[in-house]
């Protein structure tokens, strides 16, 4: 039994394919860096050598790179956000903690409120005769 089903075909770039694009965002594929988004600036066509400025995956910035037009698998116009998407990666698990801070925390002393004063009476001499002496006003209250 014979199977009909066509076999996916990696789609190598012509050269006459690259000159179109010079100017233009492109998608491609690059061998050793993935599916990226890159900007055609120049191509030569006595070496074969495409001049891009390629978004890596995970990256915002462009970098300026040359690759041989047969490193390149499919072509095709981008239309989306320059810098283009990029997901972010998770934040780290457990979160980073802080550095320590130079100094420990200087703690408060604890307060303790006034004593109050003590109420005078003529009842705080030691002596009755001072304390009826008190009470006849000879004495002051202690």
């Amino acid at each position: 039994m014979m199977n009909n089903r066509q076999q996916a075909s990696v789609q190598f770039v012509p050269p006459s394919a690259i000159t179109p694009y010079i100017g233009q965002w492109i998608t491609t594929s690059i061998p050793t860096i993935g599916q990226v988004t890159a900007y055609v600036s120049n191509y030569n066509r006595r070496t074969g050598m495409v001049d891009l400025w390629v978004y890596r995956p995970g990256t915002t910035q462009p970098q300026y790179m040359q690759y041989h037009y047969s490193d390149l698998i499919g072509i095709g116009p981008y239309q989306g956000p320059i810098p283009p998407y990029q997901p972010t990666p998770p934040p780290p698990y457990p979160p980073t903690p802080y550095p320590p801070s130079p100094y420990p925390p200087t703690p408060y002393p604890p307060y303790y409120p006034p004593a109050p004063e003590p109420r005078r009476s003529c009842a705080n001499y030691p002596n009755i005769s001072q304390q009826i002496s008190c009470y006849l006003g000879m004495l002051p209250p202690v």
